[in-house]
């Protein structure tokens, strides 16, 4: 077996890299993707696997911001292009990716949080990962999608815009947005541009994406939502028209309202599927919730590269003081104790060599709740926490907990929008 090696990809290596990664992933690039790819990455953050000098798998961070429970943004590592070639699988070339780009990230005091989009929690759970946020799938007949009466939809007023004039408006609506929902994310210039490219496409199937503006009695733009139409055939001969909705960001509850309002109004859809936040509002503005289909499934796998560092960088609901005994076998440095005391004054996470543990769990686990949108009883009941005071970690559970459940409405386009 020869030797294989971990380091960053030079410029020079970068197409054969990546189109050994595209290959694994089961997709192909042209000179169009390899530009765009090459656009969106740091060499000097993206790790190859290489046997000799052939590449073998990859992984990249993304650097982005995201919002934490308690309103402080915090930078973060969105991990992109996971792969390893077929032949080269179950020899724990993944694993050394990940521990050489979690390494380079502890001992450079990068990001603390690593981000990954994967519905497929369970694959990345050995490495660290905790699955930390859901998606709810909406499907509902637009039609029977009436609201309650007691629903004030304000004063606000609906446009529609062309691509060139959203991307002027787009950028400061959800810059405004992301700042108030846990777990949304920055969109640097860059990001943008791919967002307003990728609008641009066509797709098979699908009409060109339209932009709806939502603005305030003072001519202020309050929210937006991106759509497209599904044109589909029965196999009769007859057609069905479907509204989709990959994103929908609003400032207030007023323009949430209108623009869920105007698109169930649009006549030329019967029925509608968008991306929604678990919680999502609209679900008890309807009058008839049963016209609403949801699927829930996995969205982003949080992971603690640096566990004092994370679990300070966030405010918690509640007052609290607990051990944790985190077990972390990839990335040693986390492995231990540590003593986390929060209060309205702020948090403070240190490793601890004298305290007895109150909650032992893995660090996999932890990513799960950072958060907020996981409970830490939940996990408990599930197995997956041990601890020797129920009560502690009752008041745990609450302090990590968040008002409401985090979202980001990149989708399945983490970490690129």
């Amino acid at each position: 077996m020869s030797l294989i090696t971990t380091r960053p990809v030079s410029p020079s290596e970068f197409e054969p890299w990546a189109r050994v990664v595209a290959d694994a992933q089961g997709r192909d690039h042209d000179e169009f993707t390899l530009q765009r790819l090459r656009s969106s990455i740091s060499l000097e953050r993206s790790r190859g696997a290489f046997e000799g000098a052939d590449p073998v798998g990859g992984i990249t961070a993304v650097p982005r911001e995201m919002t934490l429970p308690g309103g402080l943004v915090e930078p973060v590592a969105g991990i992109a292009n996971p792969a390893v070639a077929p032949t080269h699988r179950r020899r724990g070339v993944f694993s050394m990716l990940v521990r050489d780009l979690f390494t380079d990230m502890y001992e450079h005091r990068r990001e603390a949080i690593a981000v990954l989009c994967s519905d497929q929690a369970e694959v990345y759970t050995r490495f660290g990962f905790g699955m930390a946020m859901q998606t709810a799938v909406l499907d509902g007949r637009t039609g029977a999608m009436g609201f309650r009466p007691d629903v004030d939809l304000g004063t606000a007023r609906i446009t529609q815009v062309d691509l060139a004039t959203a991307a002027g408006l787009m950028p400061r609506i959800h810059e405004r947005a992301r700042l108030m929902n846990v777990g949304w994310v920055d969109r640097a210039q860059q990001q943008w541009d791919r967002v307003m490219a990728d609008a641009a496409t066509p797709v098979p199937g699908l009409t060109a994406c339209r932009v709806a503006i939502c603005w305030d009695a003072e001519g202020h733009p309050q929210g937006y939502a991106l759509y497209r139409f599904e044109v589909r055939g029965d196999g009769s001969g007859r057609t069905t028209t479907r509204l989709l909705v990959p994103e929908l960001v609003a400032i207030h509850r007023a323009s949430y309202g209108q623009l869920w309002r105007f698109l169930l109004d649009l006549d030329a859809a019967e029925s509608v599927r968008a991306e929604c936040a678990p919680d999502e509002p609209l679900q008890y503005m309807v009058s008839n919730p049963e016209a609403l289909d949801w699927t829930i499934r996995d969205s982003l796998a949080v992971r603690l590269v640096d566990v004092p560092r994370a679990l300070s960088a966030r405010r918690y609901s509640a007052p609290v003081d607990v051990v944790f005994d985190v077990v972390d076998h990839l990335c040693d440095w986390n492995h231990g104790r540590f003593r986390l005391q929060a209060d309205e004054r702020g948090a403070m996470c240190a490793r601890s060599h004298t305290d007895e543990a109150d909650v032992s769990l893995s660090v996999s686990t932890l990513g799960a709740v950072l958060l907020g949108g996981v409970s830490l009883v939940s996990l408990a009941l599930a197995g997956r926490v041990v601890t020797r005071n129920p009560l502690v970690l009752q008041s745990a559970s609450i302090a990590f907990r968040g008002f409401r459940e985090p979202s980001c409405p990149s989708g399945t386009s983490w970490p690129w929008y």
